[in-house]
């Protein structure tokens, strides 16, 4: 797949989110303390882009993060990180959306891609929903995790919210907690841990995972969204 085509393609994909939030009046802007990165690691490397920031394909556009590109043993990676504000000033949501992951077969190799957001609020007890649906090929599982850190560390791991999977070939899964005791500032990280094994063809993931904290009276909202947005998502594969 063509660099260029594959840049396209998440684009394309990062818009279907925005859009179901704009559709139901949920998106509204960032605050300007919040800091939203993205780490990418396999084996010994490890990439670190900063929203706004070198690395950043989606530069000029805040709130998003794309990376395409090559992440050791993985070619033609292609990851798009989202935070989301909704007009409840309490609430948040991380979506990474993985377009391409891709590895020869020869050796058993793992990638894990974090999504972490900083100076987030709130005041009350919190829930949490978690999310994801992932197509997979050739001896593949992906895990899905996310963690609230109150020392507000970026990639905090402070308490984990969420541990899905692993999963094998194609799946859908979702998850619902409920949390509280939080310092006023923490940080939100959402992990996917993908595992390509050996293969005598080559391997593939493609999908995507979100995570949204708000306080307890607008899980509803938050649940059409992911409704809609999961809808928006299959009728694209459909085409």
């Amino acid at each position: 797949m063509a660099m260029t085509g594959l840049k396209s393609k998440i684009f394309s994909a990062a818009a279907l989110f925005v859009t179901a939030g704009i559709a139901f009046g949920l998106v509204a802007p960032k605050s300007a303390e919040a800091t939203l990165m993205m780490r990418l690691m396999n084996g010994a490397t490890t990439i670190d882009v900063t929203d706004e920031a070198v690395g950043d394909l989606a530069f000029g556009a805040p709130g998003t993060i794309l990376f395409a590109g090559n992440v050791g043993a993985f070619t033609t990676v292609g990851s798009v990180g989202f935070s989301q504000s909704f007009t409840d000033p309490d609430s948040t949501q991380l979506s990474v959306n993985l377009q391409s992951a891709a590895t020869d077969g020869t050796t058993s190799e793992t990638l894990k891609i974090f999504l972490t957001e900083t100076d987030l609020t709130l005041d009350e007890i919190g829930t949490a929903i978690a999310s994801a649906g992932f197509t997979q090929n050739n001896n593949t599982t992906m895990s899905v995790r996310a963690y609230i850190d109150d020392s507000n560390a970026a990639f905090g791991t402070g308490t984990q919210l969420f541990d899905l999977g692993p999963f094998a070939g194609t799946f859908n899964t979702d998850g619902f907690t409920t949390f509280g005791g939080i310092d006023p500032l923490f940080s939100l990280t959402l992990e996917l841990e993908l595992t390509h094994g050996l293969s005598a063809a080559p391997v593939f993931t493609t999908g995507a995972a979100q995570v949204n904290i708000l306080p307890e009276p607008a899980t509803t909202a938050v649940l059409g969204l992911g409704l809609v947005a999961a809808g928006l998502l299959r009728r694209r594969r459909k085409v």
